[in-house]
C-alpha cells in the first residue's frame, strides 16, 4: 500500500489532529487528503476515491457513525480506521 498515489482521507473536526495525521501520512510517502467534517468527507470519497479513511467518531453535525454508514454505501470496500479520544462511545 506504500505508494505516493495511495490516498488517505483524514476526517477530524480538530485542526491540530488533522495536521498531525497529515504530517505522519505524508512522511510515510502516502497522499493525505483532509476533511474537517462529515459532509466534506463524503464529498472527498465521491471525488477523490481514497484508498483508506481515518475517521474521527465524535464530530458536530454528521458524526463518525453516520459518515461510516454513508461511506460504505459509496464505497463498500473502503477500509476505515475509526479514531476517538473518548473512552465511552455511547
Amino acid at each position: 500500500m506504500k505508494d505516493r498515489g495511495t490516498r488517505v482521507l483524514i476526517v477530524d473536526d480538530e485542526e491540530c489532529i488533522r495536521q498531525i495525521l497529515y504530517s505522519l501520512i505524508q512522511k510515510e510517502g502516502l497522499q493525505p487528503l483532509l476533511a474537517h467534517d462529515g459532509n466534506s468527507a463524503l464529498r472527498s470519497i465521491r471525488l477523490e476515491s481514497p484508498h483508506l479513511m481515518l475517521l474521527d467518531l465524535k464530530m458536530p453535525g454528521v458524526d463518525g457513525i453516520e459518515v461510516l454508514r454513508r461511506a460504505k454505501e459509496l464505497d463498500p470496500i473502503l477500509p476505515v480506521i475509526v479514531l476517538t479520544a473518548y473512552a465511552d462511545i455511547h
